[in-house]
């Protein structure tokens, strides 16, 4: 089945669902608040649009790809977004707190359309060449047709649920990528620190797993630019943790001050550098007193 779909944010992780879906064969729309960032995808195929309305109204299913719950409220529950949602699919792949994506959820079903929710469970490389692996939340009578589109894009699918429930079920994940970045940053920092030689600290990466095999590099050569997950998601990723680890009665300061230092990084300008760019912020406390 050829659909018209809608992706809507063209970060890394949203650039790569938009590619699946231009390699599976659908007419692909894309919208980013950043409009450079989808001309990658217009010279692949992709008609760039200028509003996210735009890509609901001229889309059969609109994917969200978007930072966090707030992101995904504004983008869908603008006055003007909310005429457009009648008769609407939407599926949010966006990192969101369980309770948020049910609430925007009843909002958007009561605008007249639908919101069915995925959780990705692998990396951009994996989802570009079609073999994602995702948690699906949805309708039980939605099953079939969220089933079809996303394994037309994708390899393997689960359906844990409905709304919230796939946001349930990639919290473990959610904490442990957070606390994986982190505390990485902090082993590259404190070797960057006491000037340890090359031959020791690239060693390190192999000891601290797949995560530090790509952060350790990047950290220890203080480049960001190449950007898997930027600062500004990992704002709302922290804050995700926040919220699940509350609601489970679990200690949340720790991803609370998690959460500052990517607010620390994002206001010395790597919002949009990748999240291993936290190294800068703990090198240079004193700034970030300041």
């Amino acid at each position: 089945m050829i659909m018209k779909i809608a992706v809507l944010g063209t970060g890394l992780m949203g650039s790569a669902v938009a590619e699946a879906v231009l390699n599976a064969g659908h007419e692909t729309i894309v919208y980013n608040r950043t409009a450079a960032k989808t001309q990658p995808l217009v010279a692949l195929g992709a008609k760039a649009v200028a509003t996210p309305v735009e890509a609901i109204q001229a889309a059969d299913v609109s994917i969200l790809v978007l930072p966090d719950g707030a992101s995904v409220r504004d983008v869908l529950l603008s006055d003007a977004a909310k005429a457009a949602l009648q008769g609407k699919k939407v599926l949010n792949a966006s990192t969101t707190k369980p309770a948020d994506i049910i609430a925007i959820a009843e909002e958007v079903s009561e605008n007249g359309g639908s919101l069915a929710e995925m959780s990705i469970m692998v990396g951009p490389d994996e989802v570009r060449s079609k073999q994602g692996y995702f948690y699906l939340g949805c309708a039980a009578d939605e099953e079939a047709f969220w089933t079809e589109v996303i394994l037309s894009v994708g390899q393997s699918l689960v359906r844990v649920g409905e709304v919230g429930d796939a946001s349930k079920a990639e919290a473990p994940i959610v904490f442990a990528s957070v606390f994986g970045i982190v505390t990485t940053a902090y082993a590259a920092s404190v070797a960057l620190k006491l000037n340890l030689p090359k031959e020791l600290t690239d060693s390190y990466a192999g000891m601290i797993g797949p995560a530090g095999e790509y952060l350790i590099p990047k950290m220890l050569a203080r480049e960001y630019d190449e950007c898997f997950a930027s600062v500004d998601s990992l704002i709302g990723v922290a804050d995700a943790a926040a919220g699940s680890a509350k609601s489970l009665g679990f200690p949340s300061k720790v991803f609370e001050d998690m959460r500052s230092l990517f607010e620390e990084a994002a206001k010395r300008g790597y919002g949009a550098k990748d999240g291993s760019s936290i190294v800068e912020v703990l090198l240079d406390p004193e700034k970030r007193n300041n």
